[in-house]
């Protein structure tokens, strides 16, 4: 019997459990490990994993690896990737697989099983100018759009720099066939693919407009559900992967900018509805902070779900393939009070996705390994290793995996008189003889 709890309260809680029932939601009804508990990572070799990380993650901590930016890491190695002398814009499909079958995907010291990874592209792998950060104007005076593109024109990339797709076909090619040749092998049943990360706050950066974005994404999701279509192995593309979806501001206009017309227009190609819900640090001063927790949060769920049904008479699973703590100024000093902060906004919304289980491919929290990438002095938030006088240490956000390490079994009916302490009921055992129905109570 493992019951969770979740809150700060002072206040007398009635807390009711019902271990001899059955909770399914819809056609859930025990917890799938590789749904909830994965790290934001890859295993590949050039993460600097020890045998004692992978130890530690996928046997004490029974956790998983769940997300990797593979796709734009593959566009941008010209050893792997290059125009086809013969079709301008489009990648060199011979020398991409070539590629691949020769220097397969590394797993290191894991084990197949415990990778599900998430394949996600960088939004800035589609634009010849790299989307650079806070740019409101492009870096170089190019083609704006990769869809107008043009090799021979100043400013496209030069010799031996990254491979840009020339149009969304030349996309939606690259997508296909690198998922079908350089994909981690899997033990699933199934493949999540993202077009591109975030593209609602680069849009300018990347000087284009979300127009263009959406058709990228579409362009995409129609080759994937065609080549794809008779694979064992089913194929999630997946979109926008759209950052802080602030619906509600300024009367509802970042709904009807964004999320909206990306429903309307790409809800009936793309297979799932990727976003990332974090609370926001605004300061360091604690009281600066919003959440995208509660109440808040369902609203949310519930108004893309509804309008998604509303248009195309169905609504799509959900891929949450990041979620948790932001914080508005970076870099900042290291403190393990941001590691708090970090796991109570995973946490808080951890609670709620499972409420909604049936609905979840995957629910991906932001916290990754040793952010190898991150080259300014001071420390990047979000690991669970970090150097200190040169060597390798533990951050507390490995509490999150230790936490829920021995979660498993079949939801049972919990009940909470204060809806601020969130509660989930498992119980290792069997189920019961006589299932009981889902309680049809509003309360």
């Amino acid at each position: 019997l493992l019951l969770l709890l979740l809150s700060i309260s002072a206040a007398a809680v009635d807390v009711q459990l019902f271990p001899d029932t059955t909770r399914c939601i819809e056609n859930t009804c025990t917890l799938d490990r590789l749904q909830w508990f994965n790290l934001h990572s890859t295993p590949g070799a050039g993460l600097n994993w020890r045998p004692e990380d992978v130890t530690l993650v996928s046997g004490s901590d029974r956790s998983h690896l769940g997300r990797g930016f593979v796709l734009s890491a593959a566009a941008a190695n010209p050893e792997q990737c290059s125009e086809d002398p013969h079709r301008k814009g489009f990648v060199d499909v011979d020398k991409l697989t070539a590629y691949c079958q020769k220097n397969p995907s590394e797993f290191g010291q894991w084990a197949v099983g415990d990778v599900d990874v998430i394949h996600s592209c960088k939004t800035e792998a589609f634009y010849t100018n790299g989307c650079p950060t806070g740019a409101t104007t492009p870096a170089i005076d190019a083609m704006g759009w990769f869809a107008n593109w043009d090799s021979s024109t100043a400013g496209a990339p030069s010799a031996g720099s990254r491979w840009v797709p020339g149009s969304h076909q030349a996309a939606a090619e690259f997508f296909s066939v690198y998922m079908q040749h350089c994909a981690y092998p899997t033990r699933q049943s199934h493949y999540f693919v993202e077009v591109a990360n975030e593209p609602n706050v680069k849009v300018e950066a990347c000087n284009t407009t979300w127009d263009e974005m959406i058709a990228l994404h579409i362009a995409i999701a129609q080759r994937m559900n065609s080549d794809f279509a008779n694979s064992t192995t089913r194929m999630y593309t997946c979109g926008p992967t759209a950052a802080y979806p602030e619906y509600q501001l300024l009367g509802f206009l970042e709904w009807g900018k964004y999320m909206k017309p990306f429903l309307d227009k790409a809800g009936n190609d793309v297979n799932c509805l990727s976003v990332h819900y974090y609370d926001t640090m605004w300061s360091e001063d604690a009281s600066n902070y919003s959440a995208t927790t509660g109440s808040y949060l369902l609203a949310q769920l519930d108004l893309q779900s509804a309008y998604t049904l509303s248009v195309h008479n169905k609504t799509l699973p959900l891929l949450l393939s990041e979620y948790g703590m932001s914080f508005k100024n970076k870099p900042v000093p290291y403190h393990a009070a941001h590691e708090w902060w970090i796991l109570r906004g995973t946490m808080g919304k951890l609670m709620h996705f499972f409420d909604i289980a049936n609905q979840v491919l995957k629910a991906q929290p932001f916290i990754v390994d040793k952010a190898l990438w991150w080259q300014d002095s001071e420390p990047y938030p979000w690991v669970t290793w970090r150097k200190e006088a040169g060597q390798w240490v533990q951050t507390p956000l490995l509490l999150f995996y230790t936490f829920w390490s021995r979660v498993q079994g079949t939801f049972f009916r919990v009940a909470s008189s204060d809806s601020n302490v969130q509660v989930q009921g498992w119980r290792d055992a069997p189920f019961p003889e006589q299932q009981e129905p889902e309680p049809q109570s509003l309360k």
